[in-house]
């Protein structure tokens, strides 16, 4: 058995890399798009980022119902199910599911940072499209009151008012 749960726990965490990787290309994709300014293209990446967090969510269940399986109470963050892993499992396979799930954890450093970083450039073309939407309104209304005061009323047949 342990060795058949070693293998079934690598697979999970091969296939939680597998969805980061997926993750960190979407994030190029969405880096690209906010850039050039490609609403509808960062739109589209968004939903296929939502699909992979999906997807995540649920390898997450999958890790909780191995972890009610092997007797361990509360889920894959918690202490308690690597405390129950490393009674079940030998020292090697042990240490290797530790160093795999390291692995993961800096790829998700590195993931997060890159999102701010994203989610910074996107704040200011966000806040530089205010600013244009702010200067339109402005111009808006002062045309408005143009009109209003007949400054740009009827002209004689040569251009100047009169």
């Amino acid at each position: 058995m342990p060795a058949d749960l070693e293998k079934v726990l690598q697979d999970l965490l091969r296939r939680e890399t597998a969805l980061y990787d997926e993750l960190g290309h979407l994030l190029d994709e969405e880096e690209r798009t906010v850039v050039e300014g490609d609403m509808e293209a960062l739109l589209r990446c968004l939903e296929a980022k939502q699909t992979v967090i999906s997807r995540q969510q649920l390898l997450r269940e999958e890790w909780d119902r191995r972890c009610r399986e092997l007797g361990c109470s509360g889920s894959s963050e918690e202490v308690a199910f690597w405390e129950g892993l490393a009674d079940v499992l030998d020292e090697a396979g042990y240490n290797s599911l530790v160093a795999s799930i390291r692995t993961i954890r800096d790829i998700l450093s590195r993931l997060m940072k890159r999102e701010e970083k994203v989610q910074q450039l996107l704040e200011e073309q966000l806040k530089e499209l205010r600013g244009q939407l702010l200067q339109l309104q402005r111009g808006k209304e002062a045309f408005a009151g143009y009109v209003r005061a007949g400054s740009l009323g009827p002209t004689k047949g040569d251009g100047m008012r009169r």
